[in-house]
């Protein structure tokens, strides 16, 4: 392999991208083998198996235990608005949207002290190397992956408070603003 070029595994997984995405490969319709990704793309078994993991990882595929790997079916996209208001009760909107539609919704969490960026400390206020609360969210709908939000909280202001850690304590889950 040349500088700059590729991993041979993300060039396969690129390609096999580009035919779903372009309906070469249709939901439902099941990945090339291992066997076909090799000779197809002269490639190891490793590189086939590398190759099917990021699509996977990205959603593309799902693997079908003793069938195969699978194209999925691609989810229909829907608005999602956001806004300052929170109504009595003071849920964020992700659970507000939540508890009006009935949704399925959950969410991870993991909070971590760091250092603001001179990005971050811009747009907080801030000045760069100031110690913020950084909090990284994976939301979920049916089980699902559906969205990714990083928060930061200058802990000049949050240090030592309630919500210091936003999903932690009294205040948990409701949010800073």
């Amino acid at each position: 392999m040349t500088f700059g070029e590729q991993p041979a595994y993300l060039r396969v997984a690129g390609d096999l991208r580009k035919k779903i995405v372009d309906g070469q490969l249709p939901p439902h319709t099941r990945l090339p083998s291992q066997a076909r990704i090799r000779q197809e793309y002269g490639v190891s078994d490793t590189v086939a198996l590398e190759a099917r993991k990021v699509l996977m990882a990205e959603g593309l595929v799902e693997g079908r235990s003793g069938s195969g790997t699978y194209v999925r079916e691609r989810p229909v996209p829907r608005r999602i608005s956001r806004s300052g208001y929170r109504p009595t009760g003071g849920a964020t909107p992700f659970r507000q949207e939540q508890a009006d539609g009935e949704g399925r919704g959950t969410w991870e969490s993991s909070s971590e002290q760091s250092e603001a960026s001179v990005a971050v400390a811009e747009r907080l206020g801030i000045d760069p190397g100031d110690r913020v609360m950084c909090t990284k969210y994976l939301y979920r709908e049916s089980g699902e992956a559906m969205m990714l939000s990083t928060s930061w909280e200058p802990l000049a202001v949050t240090g030592r408070t309630p919500v210091m850690l936003p999903e932690e304590g009294p205040l948990g889950g409701m949010g800073v603003v």
